[in-house]
């Protein structure tokens, strides 16, 4: 999967301290910008490591790259000087680019370049992550000291990076946990420790009313005080609860028999855990009561016709049996 960053990264605060989107979009423009003004270079991007594709992939920001160009701007991650340095960690300062022959290097018209890989975790530890490329279309040639100065903004940009590839991880997670959620054929409603709804599916909108919106305290919008007290007891008391409840749709006057089940919703810190909400869900068992109730009074009703034939059975026999008596 790979870890690349978009121009736009979704909005999300649920996280503490974790940096927001434009946070980390502002800090890597700085530092690029900064990065080139230092090394006084005409382009500077960095590349992230694709794990599906095997690829070094051209990231935003840039400077001194046409988005044209940039846009699926790829390198093999094994080979050519950009992958040997990825492979090898080891940074490179090739001044008279003309003897390699490479795409990208007629592409950008690239004289001379510095190349320094991206990596994170503690040392002896540490993983991957891509490159930073600087390069230039003029003569000027890049020094030990250019590499020294691009070794310190390297952390700084790895760093940042992987900030980023973490936000991007959790938030697609969230999307995808939150797609499945919704997508549920049983409803389902969450209820943050504030007693607010912070998500409900459709099931349980069409189950609840249309007042029942993300933000809305339950207590006013779920009528049923069955389940206003199984949510009231999870957020308040921390108890876990399975109830049947029935309840009526408003504009109907057939009643619904729901299997509830609420638990508590905790907080992923393995430091302080903590309850955050609770969750509640709804499986209409309706129609699985009625067939109870069906097959229940089929028994019943067989039962009653069989034994009225069995006590005529039982009389005739008897009768059979004292004449049999008699007659010896």
């Amino acid at each position: 999967m790979t870890t690349s960053i978009p121009d736009s990264l979704p909005e999300d605060d649920s996280r503490e301290g974790m940096p927001t989107a434009d946070e980390m979009s502002d800090t890597l423009q700085r530092l690029l910008l900064r990065l080139t003004s230092i090394l006084q270079a005409e382009g500077c991007m960095f590349l992230l490591y694709d794990d599906e594709q095997k690829s070094l992939i051209a990231q935003t920001p840039a400077h001194g790259i046409n988005d044209s160009d940039l846009q699926d701007f790829r390198l093999s991650a094994s080979k050519g000087v950009c992958g040997s340095t990825f492979v090898s960690r080891k940074p490179l300062i090739e001044n008279d680019a003309s003897k390699i022959n490479e795409s990208w290097i007629s592409q950008f018209r690239v004289r001379n370049f510095i190349i320094y890989p991206l990596t994170t975790g503690p040392y002896g530890q540490q993983t991957p992550l891509g490159l930073v490329l600087a390069f230039n279309h003029k003569t000027d040639h890049f020094s030990h000291d250019d590499l020294r100065i691009l070794a310190v903004m390297a952390r700084q940009l790895s760093v940042v990076i992987s900030d980023a590839s973490t936000y991007l991880r959790f938030s697609e997670e969230k999307e995808q946990l939150h797609a499945t959620l919704l997508s549920l054929g049983v409803a389902l409603v969450m209820v943050d420790i504030t007693g607010h709804i912070s998500l409900i599916n459709d099931a349980a909108s069409r189950l609840l009313g249309k007042d029942a919106l993300v933000g809305v305290a339950y207590q006013k919008v779920i009528e049923n005080s069955q389940i206003v007290d199984l949510l009231h007891a999870a957020i308040r008391h921390g108890e876990e609860r399975q109830q049947e409840v029935e309840m009526t749709l408003p504009g109907t006057t057939t009643p619904l028999i729901l299997q509830t089940q609420t638990a508590l919703v905790r907080s992923q810190n393995t430091h302080f855990p903590r309850v955050i909400g609770a969750v509640a869900v709804f499986n209409d068992i309706t129609e699985i009561r009625n067939l109870e109730r069906l097959k229940t009074s089929f028994v019943s009703a067989v039962s009653h016709e069989l034994r009225t034939p069995l006590t005529a059975i039982k009389g005739f026999v008897t009768t059979l049996l004292q004449d049999h008596e008699n007659y010896f």
